[in-house]
């Protein structure tokens, strides 16, 4: 967060924006987008006193209590199944083949399209159930301990491993997450007499371990009615709300960090919660049928306008004395409409009480970001110099928010987003603060700075004609960075390259074209040999390349004759390693290689020799999706390696699960531990020696004549 080199504070990073307090916020990436106010919508079609449910292809489900009828939701509306005997039925779970309903402590199941019953499970102790996501069912039991889970699968068969919780008081709900890898269980105590009847807890259960962790504890603020149903998000957030008309529903995440807290807006008439399900978005079961919680449109004139508001931690000048601060520069994307509100407080050292107690209040382990707000908040005393800015078409731009005013050594800054129901959504994108106060001011005469008011308005007329100039010399001082292959952003990576002679990347990955442009120093240098063009191929294709250059085959060897002017020149352009046989001769008529006799059946050497030398073979292998985009690349920089009176075969190939092969003198090592899969390598076969020669092996060789005994007793036949 903290960056002394260029003499700021940034914050651009989740790390970096979780370390202050914030509210109101939606966390998208690393930027803050401003949560848009919800609106409870009812579903069409959807009846009050039912058992809700989703199926798993995503369509809402209900089942009635009194009748026992199952109704199916489909884009046409509703449409009656079947109806389903059970005796007070409390909860309804929809798999791709099975259905449960679970009753007082017993669950039924049936077959989820001809609704005929397949036999049930019984337990007295049973609290609640939730869909597996496919056709089994986890369930909630009772204990001595406390509560355990157990698994039931659509056959019916019960695991023999139970997960005992932690600590358990008075488990109440259970949701399981969309890839079932964990489980959620709600432990919230019914009677208000109970010991800990201000808190609930939310227990975590790894599928995967087996295990149970220790609970996460929330207290209650005083009047808010304890949590009854939780529902877990593909994105692994908890939303827990209670049952009465009227309350906050509340999502935090895995570790119990609170994310976000919001009052349901459902109507009057809707009456009190009986469930939360998820299908694209938060639905919730009350009284008088189903409800989506949606973001408001402009239409929602009753919703009112999104807030949000984000407070940094302590920004300490490093030097340690009260020299002043420069500027805020904060990155912004609002809509026309919408508005930020900066604020800023300074304290010294004759505010030390102050300064620990808000210090307290961040590093507060029990507090998250959402939480923090209201400590925090109250204990800073903001300065009345603020700033408020308005947005302008969504277009991403940076305010400046001038620091003149803050002159000791602890810094807050405070941001407040408003943004009408509707419209695009405010976010936040970065955060620089600078230290310390080095204006212009400072250069200029004594007499410009002897009257304080009339240096204050100089120093706001001088500053941004100083920010302007500090750009450019930012601009400037960063370009080392922004052509290094290490640290270049991915926009410039292609216009480097090009810069470089090669032709337009845009089409390869970020990661493809960094690594070009690291080798590139090498791969240029080399340009025109067969190495390079290997390495190249190597790093756009990911391994899946071979060169075969006919000039690393052996050649042919013409003698002189009446009909070509070609000569061989033994000693100069050919090499003889050893005669074989003894009286190998040359020039003989009767020597043959084959069945052609040496200088007699090659009429046409010219054509012989073009057809062979100077021929390239590349084959290389590219996913089927990707080939219409990168296949014109790849042969772009194929005719930028391979010389220019070479000829060039390509062969592309679809790309296969398998591993390249690799080489014995380049990705393959022997006896060091990576040795590759026999499925996809074959020595000899698939991998090519590339001038590497085979360590000589220690073990000597046992000559099989009947005498030698490996192991001293037997003897090989």
């Amino acid at each position: 967060m903290g960056h002394f080199s260029d003499r700021c504070y940034r914050f651009a990073t989740t790390a970096q924006w979780k370390a202050g307090a914030m509210t109101g916020f939606d966390p998208d990436g690393d930027r803050l987008t401003l949560s848009a106010p919800l609106v409870a919508r009812r579903l069409a079609g959807s009846e009050a006193g039912c058992l809700a449910a989703v199926d798993a292809c995503g369509r809402a489900a209900w089942l009635h209590r009194s009748t026992g009828e199952l109704v199916q939701l489909y884009d046409f509306g509703p449409e009656l199944q079947g109806r389903l005997v059970v005796d007070m039925p409390v909860a309804l779970s929809i798999g791709p083949t099975r259905l449960w309903v679970q009753s007082p402590g017993r669950v039924t199941r049936f077959h989820a399209r001809t609704l005929q019953e397949l036999g049930s499970f019984s337990h007295a102790r049973l609290i609640a159930s939730a869909s597996d996501g496919c056709d089994g069912l986890w369930l909630l039991i009772g204990s001595r301990r406390g509560a355990y889970v157990r698994h039931i699968d659509g056959r019916g068969c019960l695991a023999s491993t139970p997960v005992h919780l932690l600590c358990a008081v008075r488990p109440i709900a259970l949701s399981a997450a969309r890839d079932g890898s964990w489980l959620a269980v709600l432990d919230s105590p019914e009677d208000a007499r109970a010991p800990t009847a201000n808190e609930w807890r939310l227990h975590d259960i790894d599928i995967a371990q087996c295990r149970a962790a220790k609970p996460v504890c929330f207290r209650l603020a005083p009047g808010e009615w304890p949590p009854r149903h939780l529902v877990v998000d593909p994105r692994g957030h908890v939303h827990v709300a209670a049952s009465t008309p009227g309350s906050s529903i509340l999502v935090v995440s895995r570790d119990g960090e609170e994310i976000a807290r919001q009052p349901l807006p459902l109507p009057p008439k809707a009456g009190a919660v009986s469930g939360l399900l998820w299908r694209d978005s938060l639905f919730l079961a009350a009284t008088d049928g189903l409800y989506s919680l949606e973001p408001a449109t402009s239409e929602d004139g009753d919703v009112g306008v999104a807030r949000g508001i984000f407070i940094t931690p302590a920004l300490i000048s490093p030097d340690g004395s009260p020299s002043g601060w420069n500027r805020a520069d904060v990155e912004v994307e609002m809509p026309e409409e919408a508005t930020l509100k900066v604020s800023f407080a300074s304290y010294g050292d004759t505010d030390a009480d102050r300064i620990d107690a808000i210090g307290r209040a961040f590093a507060a382990t029990s507090a998250s970001p959402a939480t923090r707000v209201a400590q925090v908040d109250p204990l800073i005393g903001w300065a009345a110099d603020t700033r408020t800015y308005t947005g302008k078409s969504g277009v991403r731009r940076t305010l400046r928010f001038l620091l003149d005013g803050a002159r000791e050594t602890h810094l807050w800054l405070k941001f407040e987003f408003e943004c009408p129901a509707g419209m695009p959504a405010a976010s936040m994108l970065s955060l620089r603060v600078r230290y310390p106060d080095r204006s212009w001011l400072a250069d200029l005469p004594a007499i410009y700075r002897e009257d304080e008011r009339s240096a204050v308005q100089l120093r706001r007329f001088l500053a941004p004609i100083e920010a302007l100039y500090g750009d450019l010399s930012e601009t400037i001082d960063a370009l080392p960075g922004r052509i290094d292959p290490a640290t270049a952003s991915d926009e410039w990576l292609p216009w480097l390259l090009e810069w470089l002679g090669f032709p337009p990347t845009s089409g390869l990955g970020a990661a493809i074209q960094r690594r070009l442009l690291s080798d590139a120093g090498t791969l240029l240098d080399e340009r025109g040999t067969q190495g390079a063009l290997e390495r190249m191929l190597g790093i756009v294709t990911e391994g899946r390349s071979r060169v075969h250059d006919s000039g690393a085959a052996a050649g042919f060897w013409v003698l002189s004759s009446r009909r070509t002017r070609l000569t061989a020149q033994l000693g100069r352009d050919t090499r003889v390693v050893a005669t074989r046989p003894a009286d190998f001769v040359l020039g003989r008529k009767d020597l043959r290689l084959g069945e052609a006799p040496l200088g007699r059946s090659c009429t046409d050497v010219a054509a012989l020799l073009c057809a062979s030398c100077g021929l390239v073979s590349i084959r290389i292998e590219l996913p089927l999706e990707q080939r219409a985009l990168v296949e014109p690349i790849v042969r772009a920089l194929i005719d930028m390696f391979v010389p220019a009176h070479c000829r060039v075969e390509i062969e592309v190939a679809p790309a296969t699960r398998a591993l390249p092969a690799g080489r014995i003198d380049n990705s393959l090592t022997l006896g060091g531990g990576r040795l590759a899969d026999s499925r996809t390598l074959e020595l000899g076969r698939v991998t090519r020696p590339g001038g590497w020669q085979l360590p000589p092996s220690d073990i000597q060789p046992i000559p099989i004549d009947g005498t030698a005994a490996p192991d001293g007793a037997r003897r090989l036949a």
